[in-house]
């Protein structure tokens, strides 16, 4: 005998003294120019690229796909090295300074790469990809990066992929706590409270043969529940006085977390002949996805998988590239209160119990629908159950964060 328990979670965020909102439908990143890289915003109707930083800050290199944007704080981050070290900028998103550089401590001893760095604006955590090199063997980590410190500890007590470096096909889930991306042809899910990690073997589309085919891209829409990347393919082409030995193709496609399953939305290609190196990111509110290859800006729609704009990157300073490792801000109008609407159904042996924890911190308060204000709440009598939790001002930016809570379901 079960009881169906229908908890729903809302979690509040008040924001007091918020940051002034930045303006809708403005990517971020790098303009890279052979001076050095210089924090820009464009503005994605016309592809105008406004220089935000007083001059470069950092000289003229630039990692793939190490780099995420914080919607809340407003700030950007992004990964270099810098002569045997591994710097992380922390760069104010609204005036374009450099708030903090840390060097990253190596926990393995020697100078590694670090790539795939993905912001969760539930924790306040950067979480990414250690490789560590053995000869000719790379072994790949999940790891934190604290954003204020610099810290990095390993999150998974041990080796998860063994494959070469991943660019730009990863990102995270900040509501259930998974951090998803791609190695070779699997799928790699890590929980990011215990480690754990599991692989997925990707099913490409038998349609197309024995075609090349991979996923690049990868992103990851939290209000859907749903990974998104470009399916990349290469047909041999039949004409071999073509010099044009291949011909390739990008469209919006879904991994299926449960499968494996790669269905391809697009019903043409968005775009040909190649990948971007990791820019591109998600819109969830209005169903768009982006994606920078060369100097364009491909937006294409989530659900039906068609181009709705081309829109070309202005390009005035004649730089190497206008805009590198793009981010969108997701919440470029700051609410008031921010509102989650879980809609978890909970299933329980009659005469058992469960138990509900959504921690934030001592500095928080929490209000439930039946008038208890403890973080954590025992239920063993079937109903709707709501909890409003209030997240104080802490320091120099507010922090949301959400514990992700065992249940049977």
């Amino acid at each position: 005998m079960y009881k169906l328990f229908t908890f729903i979670l809302f979690v509040c965020l008040f924001l007091l003294n918020s940051p002034a909102q930045s303006p809708t439908d403005k990517l971020y990143g790098l303009h890279f120019t052979s001076s050095g890289l210089s924090f820009a915003s464009m503005d994605m109707t016309n592809g105008e690229v406004e220089i935000l930083s007083n001059g470069t800050i950092s000289q003229d290199s630039f990692g793939q796909g190490i780099y995420d944007y914080d919607p809340v704080g407003k700030r950007y981050f992004y990964i270099r090295y810098d002569g045997g070290n591994t710097l992380l900028y922390v760069v104010d998103a609204l005036s374009g300074s450099i708030s903090d550089i840390f060097t990253l401590d190596n926990p393995y001893g020697a100078v590694t790469p670090f790539t795939n760095i993905t912001y969760n604006w539930l924790d306040d955590q950067l979480y990414g990809i250690s490789h560590e090199m053995d000869g000719m063997m790379t072994t790949s980590r999940v790891t934190t990066v604290d954003p204020n410190t610099g810290i990095i500890t390993d999150i998974t007590n041990g080796v998860i992929s063994t494959s070469g470096y991943q660019y730009g096909n990863a990102d995270i889930d900040p509501v259930n706590r998974m951090y998803h991306y791609i190695s070779g042809d699997s799928l790699y899910s890590v929980n990011l409270d215990d480690g754990s990690a599991s692989i997925l073997s990707l099913s490409f589309p038998a349609a197309y043969g024995s075609s090349t085919q991979f996923i690049v891209n990868l992103a990851y829409d939290w209000m859907d529940d749903v990974v998104y990347g470009l399916h990349f393919l290469s047909i041999p082409d039949p004409d071999i006085f073509d010099y044009n030995f291949f011909s390739s193709e990008l469209r919006l496609c879904s991994i299926n977390m449960q499968t494996g399953e790669i269905e391809v939305i697009s019903n043409a290609p968005t775009s040909n002949d190649g990948f971007s190196m990791g820019d591109c990111d998600i819109d969830p509110t209005n169903d768009r996805y982006f994606y920078v290859r060369q100097n364009n800006l491909y937006t294409v729609d989530l659900n039906t998988g068609d181009l709705i704009s081309v829109v070309p990157i202005q390009n005035t300073n004649n730089a190497v590239a206008p805009i590198i490792n793009m981010a969108y801000d997701d919440l470029s109008e700051l609410p008031g209160v921010l509102q989650m609407d879980m809609e978890e159904k909970l299933f329980i042996n009659q005469g058992e119990s469960i138990s509900l924890n959504v921690n934030l911190g001592d500095a928080s308060s929490y209000l439930w629908s039946d008038g208890y204000v403890g973080a954590e709440k025992e239920i063993s009598e079937a109903g709707t159950y709501s909890v409003e939790t209030v997240a104080e001002n802490l320091g120099f930016r507010h922090q949301l964060s959400l514990k992700k809570f065992d249940t049977l379901f």
